[in-house]
Protein backbone atom coordinates (compact mmCIF):
# COMPACT_ATOMS: atom_id res chain seq x y z
CA UNK A 1 0.00 0.00 0.00
CA UNK A 2 2.90 2.42 0.65
CA UNK A 3 3.95 2.14 -2.99
CA UNK A 4 0.62 3.58 -4.06
CA UNK A 5 1.28 6.84 -2.27
CA UNK A 6 4.86 7.01 -3.70
CA UNK A 7 3.61 6.60 -7.27
CA UNK A 8 4.73 9.21 -9.77
CA UNK A 9 1.15 9.57 -11.01
CA UNK A 10 -1.02 11.38 -8.44
CA UNK A 11 -4.17 10.79 -10.46
CA UNK A 12 -3.68 7.01 -10.48
CA UNK A 13 -2.96 7.08 -6.75
CA UNK A 14 -6.18 8.97 -6.13
CA UNK A 15 -8.15 6.52 -8.25
CA UNK A 16 -6.69 3.55 -6.43
CA UNK A 17 -7.31 5.14 -3.06
CA UNK A 18 -10.92 5.87 -4.02
CA UNK A 19 -11.40 2.27 -5.15
CA UNK A 20 -10.05 0.92 -1.85
CA UNK A 21 -12.31 3.21 0.19
CA UNK A 22 -15.36 2.28 -1.89
CA UNK A 23 -14.63 -1.43 -1.49
CA UNK A 24 -14.28 -1.02 2.28
CA UNK A 25 -17.58 0.88 2.42
CA UNK A 26 -19.40 -1.85 0.50
CA UNK A 27 -18.02 -4.63 2.67
CA UNK A 28 -18.79 -2.97 6.02
CA UNK A 29 -22.61 -3.58 6.10
CA UNK A 30 -22.06 -7.23 5.20
CA UNK A 31 -19.86 -7.65 8.25
CA UNK A 32 -22.51 -5.96 10.33
CA UNK A 33 -25.23 -8.30 9.11
CA UNK A 34 -23.07 -11.29 9.99
CA UNK A 35 -22.46 -10.00 13.49
CA UNK A 36 -24.37 -10.74 16.66
CA UNK A 37 -26.52 -7.68 15.98
CA UNK A 38 -28.39 -9.41 13.17
CA UNK A 39 -31.69 -8.89 14.95
CA UNK A 40 -31.18 -5.14 14.71
CA UNK A 41 -31.39 -5.37 10.93
CA UNK A 42 -34.04 -8.05 10.58
CA UNK A 43 -35.97 -8.29 13.86
CA UNK A 44 -37.88 -11.50 14.41
CA UNK A 45 -41.63 -11.51 14.66
CA UNK A 46 -42.50 -10.59 18.24
CA UNK A 47 -45.50 -11.85 20.16
CA UNK A 48 -47.07 -9.87 22.93
CA UNK A 49 -46.89 -11.62 26.27
CA UNK A 50 -50.26 -12.07 27.94
CA UNK A 51 -51.25 -9.57 30.56
CA UNK A 52 -50.24 -10.66 34.01
CA UNK A 53 -51.75 -9.69 37.32
CA UNK A 54 -49.16 -7.98 39.49
CA UNK A 55 -48.14 -10.15 42.37
CA UNK A 56 -47.87 -13.28 40.25
CA UNK A 57 -51.53 -13.98 39.53
CA UNK A 58 -51.78 -15.74 36.14
CA UNK A 59 -54.13 -14.78 33.37
CA UNK A 60 -56.85 -17.36 32.58
CA UNK A 61 -56.10 -19.50 29.58
CA UNK A 62 -57.67 -18.51 26.30
CA UNK A 63 -58.36 -14.89 27.29
CA UNK A 64 -57.89 -12.56 24.34
CA UNK A 65 -55.87 -9.41 24.66
CA UNK A 66 -58.30 -6.51 25.00
CA UNK A 67 -57.71 -3.16 23.44
CA UNK A 68 -57.04 -0.72 26.24
CA UNK A 69 -58.43 2.69 25.46
CA UNK A 70 -56.72 5.48 27.34
CA UNK A 71 -58.98 8.50 27.48
CA UNK A 72 -56.00 10.73 28.27
CA UNK A 73 -52.36 10.10 27.29
CA UNK A 74 -50.94 11.78 30.44
CA UNK A 75 -48.04 9.59 31.52
CA UNK A 76 -47.02 9.29 35.13
CA UNK A 77 -50.47 9.98 36.53
CA UNK A 78 -52.29 7.36 38.60
CA UNK A 79 -54.69 5.30 36.51
CA UNK A 80 -58.41 4.96 37.12
CA UNK A 81 -60.23 2.24 35.18
CA UNK A 82 -63.85 2.78 34.16
CA UNK A 83 -65.94 -0.18 33.10
CA UNK A 84 -69.31 0.26 31.37
CA UNK A 85 -71.28 -2.95 31.73
CA UNK A 86 -72.53 -5.05 28.82
CA UNK A 87 -72.16 -3.78 25.23
CA UNK A 88 -72.56 -5.06 21.70
CA UNK A 89 -75.32 -7.62 21.38
CA UNK A 90 -75.64 -7.71 25.15
CA UNK A 91 -77.97 -4.80 25.91
CA UNK A 92 -78.38 -5.72 29.57
CA UNK A 93 -81.54 -4.57 31.36
CA UNK A 94 -84.20 -2.60 29.47
CA UNK A 95 -87.14 -0.46 30.56
CA UNK A 96 -90.71 -0.14 29.38
CA UNK A 97 -89.92 3.14 27.62
CA UNK A 98 -86.88 1.84 25.74
CA UNK A 99 -83.93 2.67 27.99
CA UNK A 100 -81.18 0.04 27.66
CA UNK A 101 -78.56 -0.57 30.32
CA UNK A 102 -75.80 -0.88 27.73
CA UNK A 103 -76.34 2.69 26.50
CA UNK A 104 -77.25 4.28 29.83
CA UNK A 105 -74.11 3.17 31.63
CA UNK A 106 -71.89 4.08 28.69
CA UNK A 107 -73.24 7.65 28.76
CA UNK A 108 -72.67 7.80 32.51
CA UNK A 109 -69.16 6.42 32.16
CA UNK A 110 -68.36 9.08 29.58
CA UNK A 111 -69.42 11.83 31.98
CA UNK A 112 -67.29 10.36 34.75
CA UNK A 113 -64.37 10.10 32.33
CA UNK A 114 -64.68 13.75 31.34
CA UNK A 115 -64.86 14.83 34.98
CA UNK A 116 -61.76 12.83 35.86
CA UNK A 117 -59.79 14.13 32.90
CA UNK A 118 -60.70 17.72 33.76
CA UNK A 119 -58.93 17.39 37.12
CA UNK A 120 -55.60 16.69 35.37
CA UNK A 121 -54.86 14.23 38.19
CA UNK A 122 -55.65 10.89 36.61
CA UNK A 123 -54.97 8.72 33.60
CA UNK A 124 -58.29 7.20 32.58
CA UNK A 125 -58.51 3.72 31.08
CA UNK A 126 -61.73 2.30 29.61
CA UNK A 127 -62.37 -1.43 29.46
CA UNK A 128 -64.67 -1.25 26.46
CA UNK A 129 -64.57 0.99 23.43
CA UNK A 130 -67.88 2.09 21.96
CA UNK A 131 -70.32 -0.77 21.59
CA UNK A 132 -67.86 -3.61 22.12
CA UNK A 133 -68.58 -6.35 24.64
CA UNK A 134 -65.35 -7.60 26.23
CA UNK A 135 -65.49 -10.70 28.39
CA UNK A 136 -65.08 -10.45 32.15
CA UNK A 137 -61.51 -11.72 31.87
CA UNK A 138 -60.69 -9.22 29.13
CA UNK A 139 -62.01 -6.37 31.25
CA UNK A 140 -59.95 -7.54 34.22
CA UNK A 141 -56.84 -7.96 32.06
CA UNK A 142 -57.19 -4.42 30.71
CA UNK A 143 -57.62 -3.08 34.22
CA UNK A 144 -54.71 -4.98 35.74
CA UNK A 145 -52.35 -3.99 32.92
CA UNK A 146 -52.97 -0.34 33.85
CA UNK A 147 -52.09 -0.94 37.53
CA UNK A 148 -54.89 1.39 38.63
CA UNK A 149 -55.57 3.01 41.97
CA UNK A 150 -59.29 2.25 41.51
CA UNK A 151 -61.65 0.28 39.28
CA UNK A 152 -65.26 1.45 38.86
CA UNK A 153 -67.88 -0.63 37.04
CA UNK A 154 -71.23 0.90 36.02
CA UNK A 155 -74.50 -1.01 35.79
CA UNK A 156 -78.26 -0.46 35.80
CA UNK A 157 -81.02 -2.77 36.96
CA UNK A 158 -84.25 -3.36 38.80
CA UNK A 159 -83.94 -1.54 42.12
CA UNK A 160 -87.65 -0.97 42.73
CA UNK A 161 -90.19 1.52 41.52
CA UNK A 162 -88.59 4.61 43.06
CA UNK A 163 -86.28 6.50 40.68
CA UNK A 164 -83.45 7.36 40.80
CA UNK A 165 -81.84 4.85 43.11
CA UNK A 166 -78.10 4.39 43.45
CA UNK A 167 -76.38 1.34 44.91
CA UNK A 168 -72.70 0.59 45.48
CA UNK A 169 -71.29 -2.95 45.62
CA UNK A 170 -67.99 -4.52 46.55
CA UNK A 171 -67.04 -8.09 45.80
CA UNK A 172 -68.25 -10.78 48.18
CA UNK A 173 -67.15 -14.35 47.56
CA UNK A 174 -70.00 -16.84 47.14
CA UNK A 175 -70.14 -19.38 49.91
CA UNK A 176 -69.72 -22.15 47.33
CA UNK A 177 -66.86 -20.38 45.50
CA UNK A 178 -68.40 -21.37 42.14
CA UNK A 179 -68.84 -19.23 39.06
CA UNK A 180 -72.51 -20.18 38.83
CA UNK A 181 -73.16 -18.47 42.15
CA UNK A 182 -71.87 -15.14 40.83
CA UNK A 183 -73.97 -12.47 39.19
CA UNK A 184 -73.68 -9.35 37.10
CA UNK A 185 -75.42 -7.11 37.94
CA UNK A 186 -75.39 -8.22 41.59
CA UNK A 187 -78.26 -10.25 42.95
CA UNK A 188 -77.69 -10.61 46.66
CA UNK A 189 -75.20 -9.98 49.45
CA UNK A 190 -72.95 -12.78 50.70
CA UNK A 191 -70.72 -13.18 53.77
CA UNK A 192 -67.15 -11.91 53.65
CA UNK A 193 -64.30 -14.29 53.11
CA UNK A 194 -60.87 -14.29 54.69
CA UNK A 195 -57.89 -12.59 53.09
CA UNK A 196 -55.67 -14.36 50.58
CA UNK A 197 -52.04 -15.05 51.42
CA UNK A 198 -48.93 -15.98 49.49
CA UNK A 199 -47.00 -14.45 46.60
CA UNK A 200 -49.10 -16.07 43.87
CA UNK A 201 -52.82 -15.41 43.79
CA UNK A 202 -55.21 -17.43 41.59
CA UNK A 203 -56.94 -15.31 38.96
CA UNK A 204 -60.36 -15.94 40.47
CA UNK A 205 -59.22 -14.75 43.92
CA UNK A 206 -57.25 -11.61 43.04
CA UNK A 207 -59.81 -9.16 44.43
CA UNK A 208 -59.79 -10.85 47.81
CA UNK A 209 -56.59 -9.17 48.92
CA UNK A 210 -58.02 -5.73 48.08
CA UNK A 211 -61.32 -6.09 49.91
CA UNK A 212 -60.52 -3.67 52.73
CA UNK A 213 -59.52 -0.91 50.31
CA UNK A 214 -62.51 -1.72 48.11
CA UNK A 215 -64.82 -1.23 51.09
CA UNK A 216 -63.19 2.14 51.77
CA UNK A 217 -63.75 3.13 48.15
CA UNK A 218 -67.36 1.96 48.33
CA UNK A 219 -67.94 3.92 51.54
CA UNK A 220 -66.67 7.11 49.89
CA UNK A 221 -68.89 6.47 46.87
CA UNK A 222 -71.94 5.84 49.05
CA UNK A 223 -71.33 9.05 50.99
CA UNK A 224 -71.03 11.27 47.91
CA UNK A 225 -73.82 9.59 45.92
CA UNK A 226 -76.10 10.16 48.90
CA UNK A 227 -75.74 13.89 48.22
CA UNK A 228 -77.26 13.68 44.72
CA UNK A 229 -80.58 15.58 44.92
CA UNK A 230 -83.59 13.24 44.93
CA UNK A 231 -81.53 10.05 44.76
CA UNK A 232 -82.27 7.10 47.02
CA UNK A 233 -79.14 5.43 48.32
CA UNK A 234 -78.15 2.88 50.90
CA UNK A 235 -75.07 1.40 52.51
CA UNK A 236 -72.64 -0.41 50.21
CA UNK A 237 -73.41 -4.11 49.80
CA UNK A 238 -71.12 -7.08 49.27
CA UNK A 239 -72.20 -9.33 46.42
CA UNK A 240 -70.64 -11.77 43.92
CA UNK A 241 -70.24 -9.20 41.14
CA UNK A 242 -68.38 -11.21 38.52
CA UNK A 243 -66.60 -8.28 36.87
CA UNK A 244 -64.91 -7.33 40.16
CA UNK A 245 -63.57 -10.80 41.00
CA UNK A 246 -60.26 -10.69 39.13
CA UNK A 247 -59.45 -6.98 39.43
CA UNK A 248 -56.10 -6.42 41.13
CA UNK A 249 -57.01 -3.05 42.68
CA UNK A 250 -59.63 -1.46 44.93
CA UNK A 251 -62.85 -2.01 43.00
CA UNK A 252 -66.54 -1.19 43.27
CA UNK A 253 -69.65 -1.42 41.13
CA UNK A 254 -72.20 1.38 40.90
CA UNK A 255 -75.75 0.46 39.92
CA UNK A 256 -78.31 3.03 38.83
CA UNK A 257 -82.00 2.16 38.77
CA UNK A 258 -84.49 1.25 38.14
CA UNK A 259 -84.28 -0.18 34.64
CA UNK A 260 -86.87 -2.93 34.19
CA UNK A 261 -89.61 -3.91 31.71
CA UNK A 262 -92.36 -2.67 34.02
CA UNK A 263 -90.70 0.70 34.78
CA UNK A 264 -90.36 3.92 32.79
CA UNK A 265 -86.69 4.85 33.16
CA UNK A 266 -86.31 7.77 30.78
CA UNK A 267 -85.59 10.15 33.66
CA UNK A 268 -82.31 8.33 34.26
CA UNK A 269 -81.01 9.70 30.96
CA UNK A 270 -81.43 13.29 32.17
CA UNK A 271 -78.06 15.01 31.57
CA UNK A 272 -78.38 16.99 34.81
CA UNK A 273 -78.84 13.85 36.88
CA UNK A 274 -76.03 12.04 35.12
CA UNK A 275 -73.69 14.98 35.64
CA UNK A 276 -74.56 15.10 39.33
CA UNK A 277 -73.75 11.39 39.62
CA UNK A 278 -70.47 11.85 37.73
CA UNK A 279 -69.44 14.73 39.97
CA UNK A 280 -70.26 12.67 43.06
CA UNK A 281 -68.15 9.77 41.77
CA UNK A 282 -65.13 12.01 41.18
CA UNK A 283 -65.49 13.63 44.61
CA UNK A 284 -65.65 10.18 46.18
CA UNK A 285 -62.48 9.15 44.38
CA UNK A 286 -60.75 12.34 45.57
CA UNK A 287 -61.76 11.54 49.16
CA UNK A 288 -60.62 7.94 48.79
CA UNK A 289 -57.22 8.91 47.38
CA UNK A 290 -56.82 11.63 49.99
CA UNK A 291 -57.54 9.26 52.84
CA UNK A 292 -55.09 6.77 51.43
CA UNK A 293 -52.36 9.42 51.13
CA UNK A 294 -52.87 10.54 54.73
CA UNK A 295 -53.35 7.12 56.27
CA UNK A 296 -50.75 5.36 54.15
CA UNK A 297 -52.68 2.12 54.32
Amino acid sequence: MSKIFRSSSPSKACLLLGFVLALAFLLWPARGLRSDNFALYFPRESRMAPFEVSGGAPQPQGAQQPKIEQATPAEGLPAVVLDAGHGGQDAGAHSRDGVMERDLVFELEERVRAELVSTNKYRVVLTRSGDADPTFDERAAAANAARPIAFLSFHAGNLGNRIPRLMVYTYGFPSSRTASAESDPPARATPRAGGASGAFVPWMEVQERHLDRSRQLAAALGSELGKVPGAITGKPVEAPVRVLRSVDAPAAAIEIGSVAPEVNSRSLTNPVLQQQIATAVVRALEAFVGAFAVGGS
